[in-house]
């Protein structure tokens, strides 16, 4: 699984490292990809990630203390569920994306 987000998400400025092993994998957000400077955990990113995933019909977590979500589908996944899970993230991503900039959070 982790070849597919990684092709999707590594250019993304808001993604700053695609990390996982098997059908587990983590995505980590920063504020600045080329210094990976974290934001402020009071901007409750993994929050807003799980609520824009929700909307799009996605279930992720974020993992506690950190600005990264999870992905641990079943393991009777298909290849088009997973192409799904990416789009649906993906869908959340620019919206969490374009809240950080309106708000004045992040420049992207």
């Amino acid at each position: 699984m982790l070849n597919k987000p990684k092709a999707r998400f590594v250019d993304h400025p808001l993604v700053g490292e695609v990390r996982g092993r098997g059908l587990i994998a983590a995505i980590e957000l920063v504020k600045d990809k080329a210094t990976k400077e974290e934001f402020s955990m009071d901007l409750k990113i993994g929050p807003q990630m799980i609520a824009a995933c929700m909307e799009e019909g996605l279930i992720i977590r974020s993992l506690m203390g950190t600005n990264s979500a999870a992905f641990s589908p079943p393991l009777v996944v298909t290849e088009s569920d997973i192409d799904e899970i990416i789009e649906r993230y993906g869908r959340g991503l620019d919206k969490v994306a374009g809240d950080l900039k309106k708000d004045g959070h992040w420049n992207g």
